[in-house]
């Protein structure tokens, strides 16, 4: 149904206009339990603190990426697929394309990494890496 390394853009909040903001969320793992892990990109310009766990270039991630982004760890999410489906399905939510392996392979990495990732989640990707041994 959904692949890693799927992009979509997801409506988050209101911009300072009261616009409708959105973000890219890329798949980044499956669980067991009908769930996916997704992460988002953020634009670095502008800020002076952000997580440098994973920085993405312009044209890294094809067109999706048009400024230097970081990945997000602070607002990972594991979510259920069908409710996920269901906003796909409505509208809310829009796949945007597939990002290569090697770009997937480096958030991955930068999962327990980062200070930021969410307990959580951080729990799902230990479990899951040290769960097989």
């Amino acid at each position: 149904m959904f692949s890693l390394g799927e992009c979509y853009r997801i409506e988050t909040n209101l911009d300072r206009e009261g616009q409708i903001k959105s973000h890219f969320y890329v798949i980044i793992l499956k669980t067991e339990k009908d769930q996916i892990v997704m992460v988002n990109f953020d634009k670095t310009r502008g800020r002076s603190k952000y997580d440098r766990t994973v920085i993405i270039m312009p044209g890294e991630c094809g067109d999706i990426i048009t400024e230097e982004s970081y990945i997000n760890y602070n607002e990972a999410e594991l979510i259920d697929i069908e409710s996920f489906q269901t906003k796909v399905e409505t509208g809310i939510i829009k796949f945007r394309g597939v990002i290569d392996t090697p770009i997937l392979d480096r958030i991955n990495n930068g999962v327990l990494r980062s200070k930021h990732t969410p307990f959580e989640i951080r729990e799902i990707y230990e479990d899951k890496i040290y769960g097989s041994l």
